[in-house]
């Protein structure tokens, strides 16, 4: 599934809830093909809203990356299983999904990957109300430097102290955040192409 020639990192899958077709879109991990899928209703969420999603499950996931998805199986080094949240018209055998912890840290960081970490936290991490402002999280920030994002709460937590706001709040917000841009965008093109018209209109009626 792509738009604007970006590959979007899940799918959209038909689904069972209890008696009642409905549909879902499902990530998949890069390394064991083990899916988890999330149940919607209506349109399909942004990219963006279904990679928090999968963060909040366990997972590492990339927005339009379907190679940097990595279930929490993979991520600890145990064997491949398939996560669900809901039964799928096809289903195959569930196993549930192992406690969730950050991804193992493989090495050390550079003095230049240290100092980028850093002054992104500078600029996007409230040490006093203990959240990340604009959308940003360890994760996040991970992506943009490179690095694993376990690098990045440690040390985000040495230098600059926990998560303290409800992680659930905390998502809500930076969603609803996501939505309000996406709005924005979307006010912006439509504007633009009023004014089109309206040029375009003008010179048929010369």
């Amino acid at each position: 599934m792509a738009t604007n020639n970006r590959e979007f990192a899940y799918d959209v899958v038909p689904i069972m809830r209890g008696d009642r077709s409905a549909k879902a879109v499902r990530i998949t991990c890069a390394k064991c093909e083990a899916k988890h899928d999330f149940p919607v209703t209506g349109r399909p969420p942004p990219p963006e809203v279904v990679a928090r999603w999968a963060v909040r499950e366990g997972w590492q996931s990339n927005a339009w990356r379907r190679s940097a998805c990595v279930c929490p199986a993979c991520i600890r080094g145990k064997t491949k299983h398939t996560l669900s949240r809901e039964p799928i018209l096809n289903p195959e055998k569930v196993i549930p999904m192992p406690e969730t912890k950050p991804a193992p840290v493989p090495r050390e960081l550079t003095q230049q990957e240290r100092l980028k970490i850093r002054a992104i936290l500078d600029r996007q991490f409230d040490d006093g109300a203990g959240c990340y402002l604009d959308g940003y999280s360890d994760q996040k920030i991970g992506e943009e430097v490179g690095v694993p994002w376990a690098l990045v709460t440690k040390i985000r937590e040495a230098a600059y102290g926990p998560i303290r706001v409800d992680p659930e709040v905390a998502a809500l917000r930076a969603d609803l955040t996501m939505l309000r841009r996406a709005a924005d965008e979307l006010s912006d093109k439509v504007a633009a192409m009023e004014l089109r018209l309206a040029v375009l209109t003008k010179k048929r009626a010369a």
